[in-house]
C-alpha cells in the first residue's frame, strides 16, 4: 500500500444552519500536508480518492432532543451535486444546562469526483457551527 496523503483542514467562521437545509462546509485554512492539494478557502477535499478520517464540530444552539446530520457528498467540476453518502452521522443536542463539547464524526469511503462534506440541521431553531476541523488520510483511487 502506498503512503497516504494527510490533510488537516479548519473552518473558523460561523456557519448558521437553517433547519432542513443542507449546506456544504467551506474550509478557511489548510495546514501543510504532503499533497498540499486542498488550498485555503475552498470546499473540495480531494478528487478520485479513497479516504478515512475524523470531522470535529463545535456547535451552538443545539438543544436537547435536536440533532444535525453530517455526511460526505460528491460534486462534479462545476460544483453540482453528483451523490450523497447514505451513511450519516447524527450529532445530538445536550441538556441546555451543560456546555456542549466538540463532537466527532468518523468519515470514510471513496469518490470518483470531488469530495465535500455537508451538514443539515434537524433542529427546530437555527444551529451554528462555530468551528470545524477535518483530519483526513487519502489514497488515489485506481
Amino acid at each position: 500500500m502506498t503512503k497516504p496523503n494527510r490533510s488537516l483542514l479548519r473552518r473558523t467562521e460561523d456557519l448558521s444552519l437553517v433547519p432542513g437545509v443542507a449546506q456544504t462546509i467551506y474550509w478557511t485554512t489548510e495546514y501543510p500536508d504532503d499533497a498540499n492539494g486542498h488550498g485555503d478557502g475552498g470546499k473540495t477535499v480531494g478528487t478520485n480518492i479513497v479516504y478515512d478520517g475524523i470531522l470535529n464540530l463545535r456547535l451552538a444552539g443545539l438543544g436537547e432532543g435536536d440533532f444535525v446530520e453530517v455526511y460526505a457528498a460528491e460534486e462534479d467540476g462545476n460544483g453540482l451535486l453528483m451523490g450523497e453518502s447514505e451513511i450519516r452521522h447524527a450529532i445530538r443536542g445536550w441538556d441546555l444546562g451543560h456546555p456542549v463539547p466538540p463532537e466527532s464524526a468518523p468519515v470514510h469511503g471513496h469518490v470518483a469526483n470531488r469530495l465535500v462534506f455537508r451538514i443539515v440541521s434537524r433542529a427546530s431553531t437555527v444551529v451554528t457551527v462555530e468551528e470545524a476541523w477535518l483530519s483526513l488520510h487519502s489514497w488515489p483511487q485506481s
